[in-house]
């Protein structure tokens, strides 16, 4: 009775979303497209989207999800439904068609048992007048769906297992050995604690931003241009005579065939630092070519990285002026971008000097004198990629930790120092940081922990098991182009 109470409640939970199929409101919305869609196939057969399939019934669950947790169903949402589905969709069919394989039939008594599960009253008696409400044809799409729903649990339980236990021993599914789950407990078995302090790289100084712009002042001048911007060269050729026999003004040729890629409207380049025009050019000598221009006069056709353009030179070259608060800004996004290096080289002379006085004052002090927050990171083991089984990074101790999870060196780093070792400085995401080991704790090997990594052992079966499914070359997923063309391009026609 134990098992068959399990059984049934698991089906039942299965069968709501199915349920919830042919009462959702508007569901027939979803069909409104003329002729069949098809968003791809599995192994040879068509996934489409026609009421009753498993992939139509994944639509209207998912659909149903993100309304009960207040999502607003726009374009983007109903993209993430069909991706979402269509996986559904693939492993049930996966996990069919291996069950199949193997001669399997739900017994008619099996889905007798559980079909009238679902017509019971108050008191889980089965109700006859409950079940003369529904119509004969909701009565057989309930019972195929119970068949359909047998045949994917015995994939599942016979693969991954059940919670049902016999004798203390879960039935079915792949086993654990426990000299597995020992090696799996002792890689986290050792935890470490810190001190930590972060250099913001946001904070980079002005006078250093200064020094920058007095040692690169070509970089930040400006060349006071205007353009023509075209897609062929014919048509540049054609406006470059017009210009030059002023049967055509550079105004008259802006308004009616210049490509707005670099100017406003008027022709007008506003992102005229060189190094700014060098990026839009395909030729960076070609830069040269605009600075010798005489004011007021137009280049030769050059060739950009979105078109072929005619410049117009409005005014003498603007030299930089560290000073002029723009030209900072500027400077520092380019640094920013192009220079990281010297920013993070920057930091790690602050931090080098920090550690000096951390190694004679003591890390408290030497973090007070330079107005440094020290963060407390609570232990954590060495758990690259942060697997559920071992204890995760505290990020919440330090947002400057949010990328660590993944950080190679950080972990080589961290994970080699000894109690009251304190860090190199090293970069981690926008920061340059120094941490000091503080702790070292050794987890106590129980029988909830040895648990715990047997059940994530099993999720992560199932987690491999659906990404062979999906990578499989039996999968033609055309998502993205019938979503495309079926719902974005004829709503916004």
């Amino acid at each position: 009775m134990k098992k068959l109470a399990y059984i049934g409640s698991v089906i039942i939970l299965l069968l709501l979303a199915f349920i919830m199929f042919f009462s959702f409101n508007g569901a027939s919305d979803l069909f409104r497209k003329d002729g069949v869609l098809e968003f791809g196939k599995y192994d040879g057969k068509p996934i489409q989207l026609v009421p009753g399939t498993e992939f139509a019934n994944a639509v209207n669950n998912y659909t149903q999800y993100y309304q009960q947790n207040g999502a607003t169903l726009d374009d983007s949402t109903y993209f993430y439904v069909y991706n979402y589905a269509f996986n559904s969709a693939v492993q049930s069919m996966a996990f069919r068609s291996e069950v199949e394989k193997t001669g399997y039939v739900p017994s008619e008594k099996a889905v007798s048992r559980i079909m009238l599960q679902q017509f019971t009253d108050a008191d889980g008696n089965y109700n006859a007048k409950l079940y003369n409400q529904y119509p004969d044809a909701y009565k057989k799409s309930l019972r195929d769906e119970i068949k359909r729903t047998l045949v994917l649990n015995r994939f599942s339980e016979d693969i991954f297992g059940t919670s049902f236990e016999m004798g203390g021993k879960k039935l079915f599914g792949l086993k654990s050995s426990q000299k597995e789950a020992d090696f799996l407990a002792s890689m986290g078995e050792t935890k470490k604690s810190y001190e930590l302090v972060a250099f913001s790289k946001s904070n980079y100084p002005e006078s250093e931003v200064k020094k920058y712009v007095d040692e690169n002042k070509d970089l930040f001048s400006k060349i006071p241009l205007s353009v023509i911007t075209v897609d062929e060269e014919k048509i540049a050729k054609t406006l470059s005579k017009q210009l030059a026999s002023s049967e055509i003004t550079f105004e008259n040729a802006v308004s009616e065939f210049s490509e707005k890629y670099y100017s406003d409207n008027d022709g007008v380049i506003s992102a005229n630092f060189k190094y700014q025009l060098k990026d839009t050019l395909e030729d960076a000598a070609d830069l040269e070519k605009l600075v010798s221009l005489a004011n007021g006069s137009y280049s030769q056709i050059i060739n950009t990285k979105d078109g072929y353009s005619i410049f117009k030179k409005t005014g003498d070259v603007i030299q930089a002026n560290s000073d002029d608060a723009s030209i900072i800004s500027a400077a520092r996004s380019y640094i920013t971008s192009y220079e990281s290096g010297r920013v993070e080289d920057y930091f790690k002379a602050q931090a080098s000097s920090f550690i000096s006085d951390a190694k004679s004052k003591g890390f408290d002090d030497a973090a007070q004198e330079l107005g440094l927050t020290i963060h407390d990171i609570p232990s954590f083991a060495l758990n690259y990629g942060d697997t559920s089984m071992m204890a995760k990074v505290p990020y919440d101790a330090a947002s400057e930790l949010s990328s660590a999870g993944t950080n190679e060196n950080f972990w080589e780093k961290i994970f080699a120092m000894n109690t009251n070792d304190i860090s190199e400085p090293f970069v981690l995401g926008n920061n340059v940081i120094v941490m000091k080991m503080i702790g070292e704790e050794k987890n106590e090997k129980n029988d909830n922990v040895l648990e715990t990594i047997k059940t994530e052992s099993a999720s992560y079966d199932q987690a491999s098991a659906s990404s062979a499914i999906l990578s499989s070359k039996k999968v033609e997923n055309n998502v993205m182009a019938t979503y495309f063309n079926n719902f974005i391009k004829k709503d916004n026609k």
